[in-house]
């Protein structure tokens, strides 16, 4: 169960991710489908539970976790053009487990081989800081 409430982490994206995260600022500012998925996602609490039990104990990337939920809507992204878009998905799942949910050990960049039909070759998983020392 989360310890946080859906407004309560919308609220912290709209006060503070165009800081954290400036090169992506217009990702969350602009109206598209994959905002409109992440905001799902996130006003989900079963939904991002199951995101951040897979990438506690599963150790599966958070933003795989998020395209395999919605694989019939998200199309296969082309490298060159839709870099910005994977990139600012991984920004949104890397300020969420940051610095919503507070994981501060070092996130672990993966090969998702599995994912390559997607476009998708590396994602990262989140450490709390206990499993890192």
């Amino acid at each position: 169960m989360l310890n946080i409430s859906a407004n309560e982490i919308i609220e912290r994206f709209d006060n503070e991710y165009s800081k954290v995260y400036k090169s992506f600022k217009t990702f969350w500012a602009t109206d598209s489908m994959y905002k409109d998925l992440i905001m799902q996602t996130l006003t989900d609490p079963e939904l991002l539970g199951h995101i951040i039990f897979a990438n506690d104990y599963l150790k599966v990337p958070p933003v795989i976790s998020f395209i395999a939920y919605y694989s019939e809507k998200i199309p296969p992204f082309e490298k060159g053009k839709d870099d910005y878009v994977k990139k600012g998905i991984g920004s949104v799942f890397g300020f969420l487990f940051r610095y919503v949910l507070g994981y501060d050990g070092r996130p672990e960049n993966v090969w998702v081989a599995h994912m390559n039909e997607k476009g998708v070759k590396t994602a990262s998983w989140f450490r709390k800081k206990k499993e890192t020392e």
